[in-house]
């Protein structure tokens, strides 16, 4: 995005400050192609840095996880696995 250099910004201290006292930022985006905008809070004062060690990775696969529901149906047919079981829900 070309920003004007009058415009242009880079010291931290004054983006930090600027932030704090503007804490919403507005995201224009497009969606199935109509001008979108999303207003969205500028959480400086939430960001922590911190460290931990980590003793062992596991890895995890979700197969059905932001898949079109064809796709869904073609991992449940794969895995011998009943197509109603994937609407079955709780009757509580």
């Amino acid at each position: 995005m070309y920003v004007p250099p009058s415009f242009q910004e880079s010291d931290p201290t004054i983006l930090h400050d600027f932030m704090e006292r503007h804490s919403f930022a507005t995201l224009l985006s497009f969606q199935n192609g109509e001008p979108t905008a999303s207003h969205l809070p500028l959480l400086l004062a939430a960001i922590v840095g911190f460290e931990m060690d980590i003793d062992r990775i596991e890895g995890k696969w979700k197969l059905n996880q932001n898949h079109p529901p064809e796709r869904r149906r073609q991992i449940i047919r794969a895995c011998g696995l009943r197509l109603d079981m994937m609407s079955c829900r709780s009757q509580n």
